[in-house]
């Protein structure tokens, strides 16, 4: 993606956007560290976690894996940088597997502890 010279204005969301069309509709994903930003690198998307404290192990992980970069301190010009050298790469279906499974494990722990209390 070459932005020299173009007129680019980001799309900076300020009201509930679905997840979905976030993640289908943006060049490069900004986020604090949390799991969006997680959910993002994952999907391919071009990822930028500014987590602002040491990093947790799944976010070294990611890094070291090149699913996401992390910097505290941004500007402009590093971000459009950062967006002419990276294109969204295939969703790594490895993981996602692994994060259906852990998902799939919680619910059920979560659905056994509710029913043991008689809340199911």
């Amino acid at each position: 993606m070459n932005l020299v010279g173009q007129n680019y204005w980001p799309n900076v969301v300020h009201y509930r956007w679905p997840l979905t069309d976030i993640m289908e509709n943006c060049d490069v994903f900004i986020g604090a560290g949390g799991t969006m930003t997680r959910e993002a690198a994952v999907l391919g998307i071009p990822t930028i976690s500014t987590y602002q404290d040491s990093l947790l192990g799944v976010d070294q992980f990611f890094v070291s894996k090149g699913y996401m970069i992390h910097r505290k301190q941004l500007d402009a010009d590093f971000v459009i940088n950062f967006m002419e050298q990276q294109e969204r790469k295939i969703p790594d279906t490895d993981l996602l597997g692994k994060g259906k499974q852990a998902y799939e494990l919680i619910t059920k722990v979560i659905l056994k502890e509710s029913t043991k209390r008689g809340n199911g």
